[in-house]
């Protein structure tokens, strides 16, 4: 049996050249750096947004604890102790924080998931005012003056 012996030099040559093999590896490159971009994206838009639907239950939470309290108690001294056993530990979650409360405001924190809410009621006035925030400040969720 004789060898076949090459009738181009083209037949001689195997493999890809070093040009074909730094273009695909940038090919490569390019396709995997977007699709990481995407990805990073993507998870920020989700984690955005499972943040705004946790500030969204906390302030209605607070805002249907708040109008419990206020539907059960007729005085300032009743609504006061309605508040702390809607909003305490037992109640809605929140703990009563006698730090930043002024003008016979009662204020109220909780964190869940990354989401800070703050709740500032005037029992004279039978009103609150929710805040839902992230830990860096950015306000996700707000209700002023909301009226029991």
């Amino acid at each position: 049996m004789k060898a076949r012996t090459p009738k181009k030099k083209r037949d001689l040559r195997r493999g890809f050249t070093v040009a074909e093999v730094i273009i695909a590896l940038t090919v490569i490159l390019i396709v995997s750096a977007a699709a990481a971009v995407l990805i990073v994206a993507q998870v920020r838009a989700e984690t955005k947004a499972a943040r705004t639907i946790t500030a969204t239950n906390m302030a209605e939470n607070a805002v249907e604890c708040f109008r419990f309290a206020c539907d059960t108690a007729e005085t300032e001294e009743e609504l006061s102790v309605a508040f702390e056993s809607t909003f305490g530990e037992n109640g809605c979650g929140y703990a009563l924080d006698s730090k930043g409360a002024s003008d016979g405001a009662i204020k109220y924190t909780a964190e869940h998931n990354g989401v800070i809410g703050v709740i500032y009621i005037d029992p004279a006035a039978k009103t609150i005012c929710v805040s839902a925030m992230t830990a860096a400040g950015d306000i996700l969720v707000s209700v002023e003056n909301y009226k029991g």
